[in-house]
């Protein structure tokens, strides 16, 4: 019996101590995780701190930056370097942007930056075209008259052949003049889908305008 109670006991014993140690273990799991996060914690206050110090410093680097400046500006104004410069104690000239009204800004970044709408190509596309039909018209009108003078003043004999070598450069040229009028009309249709203003619309071209332009001289 004795021995008995003492086996009991010491079971008890070794009970109550697995129990502690698992408590202890338990305790320093919570600690090690709490660590990590006490960890980030300050990292985070410091960063914020850091980035504090770095905003300050920029500031400061700015206002050293505008003071020597300023004082580069009143050496300068001091020695005279600023007195008789091009259009010293003239007023400002004229805002060619100023009629714009809101669209003040948009203006003036388009004109200074040198940017152009899209339609702008295509509308000088356009104009170029013309311009080298209606050249390229002119010149075969000019070149008919001369063969016509040319025809009144040849032999009978020479008159039925070259009035064929008159008319058969006068289709090819005919035939070239309506393929570039064709891609003409295409450039045209295309600048006319882009511009959504009906009264900035470029008109269909055809050989008949344009030969009444050729003559009249215009472009």
């Amino acid at each position: 019996m004795p021995l008995a109670r003492g086996g009991a006991a010491r079971r008890r014993q070794d009970g109550r101590h697995g129990r502690c140690l698992s408590a202890s273990r338990a305790r320093a799991q919570v600690r090690c995780r709490a660590r990590p996060d006490s960890g980030r914690g300050d990292g985070v206050g410091s960063g914020r701190g850091a980035s504090r110090l770095t905003d300050e410093t920029s500031e400061s680097i700015l206002r050293r930056i505008e003071s020597n400046v300023e004082r580069r500006l009143r050496e300068l104004r001091d020695r005279g370097e600023l007195s008789g410069l091009p259009g010293e104690g003239q007023p400002l000239p004229a805002d060619p942007d100023d009629h714009t009204g809101e669209a003040w800004a948009s203006r003036h970044v388009l004109r200074t930056s040198g940017a152009r709408p899209v339609w702008y190509d295509l509308r000088r596309d356009c104009t170029e075209r013309r311009g080298r039909i209606v050249t390229r018209l002119r010149a075969h009108l000019l070149w008919l008259e001369r063969r016509q003078a040319l025809l009144e003043h040849l032999p009978a004999e020479r008159i039925v052949p070259e009035v064929a070598l008159t008319e058969q450069a006068d289709a090819r040229v005919r035939a070239e003049l309506a393929q570039a009028i064709a891609e003409l009309n295409a450039a045209v249709r295309h600048h006319n889908l882009v511009v959504t203003a009906a009264s900035l619309h470029l008109p269909i071209a055809s050989l008949d305008d344009l030969v009444v332009i050729a003559r009249s001289g215009r472009v």
